[in-house]
């Protein structure tokens, strides 16, 4: 631990980080409230971040920095991820009985504790930390430059985001299946059954089944996930990552084009975010604020306080990397992950108190993560 960085430290650093990521958010939200940003514009620029701006992040960032040692070394980070996921999904669950919400706040409710902002809020709280001496409690050694500490720390941090989209997308999968099969036990009587053909045809069926899967497949993947699975596989292929991001390949052009872009995707997120909460509606309706009261007493304290338990647990089973222990345990906190094309007064709502009312709790939260990233180091 560098005997320099104390808790005064900790806490200007979460000061200054904190109040910049918010107040890109509070721009978005005075730009939706002034009208500057409207629904159609947030809507376009939505489908811009999520289709173009983070799938470059993810390709470029991962490609670039990740490699099939690394990736074994870095096996908590899926782990921790899954055990988040399920964690969430307790609460959520129980948490909706209590309350007896209706069924469409259980899905609000279950949704929103579920998945959190493991992005764009602390990938921009790592790169503001960069220009604060609280960079160096996360070195592996004292000659490491802050450029390459930031690096690692946004490479996990976006590891784990592709992590959480794989594992929604086989959520999703298993669902749908679960629907399908519903439905056939419930409606196949239902269903005109005809005598006429006795000579299977296997090529059609073959093709048709290939034809159902591709179309399941299709309608669970998204860009992101395409991306970075193609960067995983690029970043684990020396022969392939060298075609992609050596510097005097040609390609690299590519690859450059791609950064630039990425670089646009945290602050243009949290401009959403704040575009969102400006078009809450039901602020003071007593449904939305006895479920958005729940969602954050789990996610800025149930959760932050499993996660920091259950890092400090396993401790001595991973690799000695703080920045690992500092994202390990950012897992666990922040507010709920946003759903861009998501237009529910519910969700608006849930932004506005989340980034914009209740925001100290986000500087509280990255205060305790690193004091404990302080002392286990």
């Amino acid at each position: 631990m560098d005997p320099s960085i104390k808790l005064s430290s900790l806490l200007l650093a979460s000061i200054e980080s904190t109040g910049l990521v918010i107040g890109i958010v509070l721009i978005g939200y005075i730009g939706s409230r002034s009208g500057i940003i409207s629904q159609k514009i947030r809507k376009n620029l939505a489908q811009l971040v999520m289709n173009l701006f983070l799938p470059c992040l993810l390709f470029s960032q991962i490609g670039s920095n990740i490699s099939a040692s690394m990736l074994l070394n870095l096996w908590p980070l899926a782990f921790f991820c899954i055990i988040y996921i399920a964690i969430g999904t307790f609460f959520s669950k129980l948490g909706s009985k209590l309350l007896r919400l209706s069924s469409s706040n259980k899905k609000f409710v279950e949704r929103s504790i579920t998945f959190n902002n493991i992005t764009s809020l602390p990938v921009g709280f790592i790169k503001v930390l960069a220009n604060t001496n609280v960079i160096r409690l996360f070195a592996c050694d004292d000659d490491e430059p802050p450029e390459q500490t930031v690096t690692r720390g946004i490479t996990y941090l976006l590891l784990s985001t592709l992590f959480v989209l794989i594992t929604r997308c086989i959520l999703d999968l298993i669902f749908s299946k679960e629907k399908l099969v519903k439905f056939t036990k419930n409606d196949l009587k239902t269903l005109p059954i005809y005598y006429d053909e006795t000579t299977p045809l296997i090529t059609a069926r073959s093709k048709s089944k290939c034809k159902k899967l591709f179309k399941t497949l299709s309608s669970v993947m998204s860009p992101p996930l395409y991306a970075g699975i193609l960067a995983i596989i690029i970043g684990t292929i020396p022969s392939l990552k060298n075609i992609f991001f050596e510097e005097a390949s040609f390609h690299r052009n590519i690859t450059r084009a791609m950064q630039c872009i990425a670089s646009m995707t945290v602050p243009l997120t949290l401009l959403n975010i704040g575009a969102q909460s400006g078009f809450a509606t039901n602020l003071k309706e007593r449904e939305t604020i006895k479920s958005i009261s729940f969602i954050m007493s789990c996610r800025f304290f149930l959760m932050p306080i499993i996660g920091g338990l259950l890092t400090l647990t396993v401790r001595n089973w991973l690799i000695d990397d703080p920045m690992l222990i500092f994202v390990l345990i950012a897992l666990a906190c922040w507010p709920t992950n946003i759903d861009f094309m998501n237009t529910e007064s519910n969700t608006a709502a849930l932004m506005f108190y989340s980034y914009l009312i209740f925001s100290p709790l986000i500087m509280l939260t990255l205060v305790t993560i690193l004091n404990l990233v302080m002392m286990t180091t």
